[in-house]
């Protein structure tokens, strides 16, 4: 839930600086952003997912729930 709440504030905050910075947006800044949500997103996919395919694969199958 903490992770909702900070990936939604953080919308709402990129949203408000593109609509009050626009005319700084260029190419580059914008796929210099891409790249660092991008690893944001693979990191916390890391950081999420992989203790949980650990612990299923530990259990052999069985609900790690």
């Amino acid at each position: 839930m903490i992770f909702v709440s900070i990936a939604a504030g953080a919308e709402v905050l990129g949203s408000a600086i593109v609509l009050v910075e626009v005319q700084l947006l260029n190419d580059g800044v914008i796929s210099q952003l891409l790249t660092v949500v991008a690893g944001i997103m693979i990191t916390l996919s890391v950081i999420e997912l992989l203790p949980h395919g650990y612990a299923k694969f530990r259990t052999k199958g069985e609900r790690t729930h």
